[in-house]
């Protein structure tokens, strides 16, 4: 079991070559050696200390931490150690009712974190037929020690292709590219695929 995923949100690599894996069906987090030997498993569905309700993805953070994304009830970072114990809940900021809740896309050295704001698509439910739509993304540092969250630019989104239907007010998306990546230590860097460009 421990070795079959549902939807893998994000993969973290130590430098001794242990390997996170967040797995969105099961809402674990689970380890596994350089050698792909099983761990532990953490985490669980819940909305207790250390639970996830919709587990959406996974950063690095300083001290070889693990911190796994609540998306759904609280937006929250569940921060364990290295060896799967619960530590700390760092709660995230909002931009408005304009965006989605962010993803935590990275962590600089000094623990803040690097988060990707999507705006909420306006959607014509009286269309039929697809939809294209690419909502800009609002990067932003976040420390969780202050509260401040320092803006780092906008860049393109995710293109989509949505569907929606006027009888049974059903959407479904597809993600059809344009990804934007990011690496943070002592800097950030955010590239985008397509647009061929990284900014630091």
């Amino acid at each position: 079991p421990a070795e079959t995923f549902d939807r893998i949100q994000g993969v973290v690599r130590l430098p001794d070559g242990t390997v996170y894996v967040a797995d969105f069906g099961s809402e674990e987090i689970r380890s596994f050696s350089a050698n792909g030997a099983h761990l532990a498993t953490f985490g669980g569905r819940g909305e207790g200390p250390g639970e996830f309700s919709g587990l959406g993805g996974l950063v690095r953070m300083p001290g070889d931490s693990i911190a796994g994304l609540d998306r759904f009830t609280r937006m929250r970072l569940n921060v364990f150690d290295r060896d799967g114990r619960f530590s700390h809940a760092v709660t995230l900021p909002t931009l408005g009712d304009d965006y989605v809740p962010p993803l935590a896309r990275g962590a600089t050295s000094s623990g803040d974190l690097v988060l990707a704001f999507a705006r909420t698509p306006t959607l014509d439910l009286g269309h039929s037929g697809p939809t294209y739509l690419r909502p800009p993304i609002e990067m932003t540092l976040f420390s969780p020690a202050t509260g401040g969250n320092v803006p780092l630019g906008t860049f393109a989104g995710e293109t989509r292709r949505v569907e929606a239907s006027p009888s049974t007010i059903s959407i479904s998306t597809a993600t059809l590219g344009g990804n934007t990546f990011v690496a943070a230590r002592g800097r950030v860097a955010i590239g985008t695929s397509d647009l061929g460009e990284i900014r630091i």
